[in-house]
């Protein structure tokens, strides 16, 4: 009897001892699996669009403008920033509102049909001359872009002052063939072509995922 409970305890602490074994075994595969597979990298972030010459001068109006320059998009891929290069005068606390907007690609206007869009806090954007407005574009309020078509990147700042509160930098040689100056007098009114304005200074960034094997 005693024989027998005995070969049974060894039997069943062999069995015990095979399956912490066995358990340590796959946990350890799978660490090794885990540390050999391709790492997948931060989401690659790309230049799409833009004019980025120096700035030689500014537009500013009265009311709720709207300043959009077209670009056909290098590089397709999710939408995660617009920057636009301004003056914003001292004293002003309205925060302004970055728009990607469809454009009619058999005229080459911008419509207003929003495809994204983000409010930049007024806080956010240095007072004075020359200063860039940055929008980041979050998950649920950005857009992907094809490569080839064409957009708006536009920028405003709704307020009730009806005052001039910033002025968009620009260049009057008009340097960046690819982009086309619009404007409108108020946020829903149509736009018109700034012919002879020279370009809107800004800057389109997409990204895209890739796996890191490296």
């Amino acid at each position: 009897m005693k024989a027998t409970s005995f070969d049974t305890m060894t039997r069943v602490l062999a069995v015990a001892t095979h399956r912490r074994e066995l358990a340590r075994a796959i946990l350890l595969g799978g660490i090794l699996s885990w540390l050999a597979a391709p790492a997948r990298a931060a989401a690659a972030e790309h230049k799409t669009g833009g004019c980025n010459a120096r700035g030689s001068g500014g537009i500013g109006s009265s009311g709720t403008p709207r300043y959009a320059a077209t670009f056909a998009a290098a590089q397709g891929g999710t939408l995660r920033r617009l920057e636009f290069r301004i003056d914003k005068r001292k004293g002003t606390r309205a925060d302004f509102l970055a728009q990607l907007l469809a454009v009619d690609q058999a005229t080459g206007v911008p419509t207003n049909t929003v495809l994204a869009a983000t409010t930049v806090p007024n806080d956010q954007v240095p007072r004075g001359r020359n200063t860039t407005v940055v929008a980041r574009f979050d998950e649920g309020a950005t857009t992907e872009l094809v490569r080839g078509t064409r957009y708006a990147a536009c920028i405003s700042r709704p307020n009730e002052s009806g005052q001039i509160d910033f002025v968009v930098r620009i260049n009057w040689n008009a340097p960046c063939p690819n982009s086309r100056f619009f404007s409108s007098g108020e946020l829903t009114d149509p736009f018109h072509e700034e012919i002879g304005n020279g370009d809107l200074l800004f800057a389109a960034f997409v990204t895209s995922s890739r796996t890191n094997t490296g």
